[in-house]
């Protein structure tokens, strides 16, 4: 299956791109392990598929409003 049409398909059925389902569940997932375990933030990257620290925490700054530490002891 091509990229392009798995967004069309996501698309059709979900008014969201591929993308944007890969993101959701991206974010949420941090947003699990961040919440619920006393993983490191280098644990979570890694589980996550972030290939460093310094990517995941930017990744997590634009979608959540903050860092990863201060995302979890919010």
């Amino acid at each position: 299956m091509s990229p392009k049409y798995l967004t069309v398909i996501c698309k059709k059925n979900s008014q969201k791109t591929a993308n944007e389902w890969i993101t959701e569940y991206t974010v949420a997932d941090i947003i699990h392990y961040l919440q619920n375990t006393n993983m490191t933030i280098k644990e979570i990257a890694d589980k996550v598929g972030f290939p460093n620290t310094s990517f995941f925490g930017k990744y997590v700054k634009e979608h959540l409003g903050c860092t990863p530490i201060e995302y979890r002891y919010k």
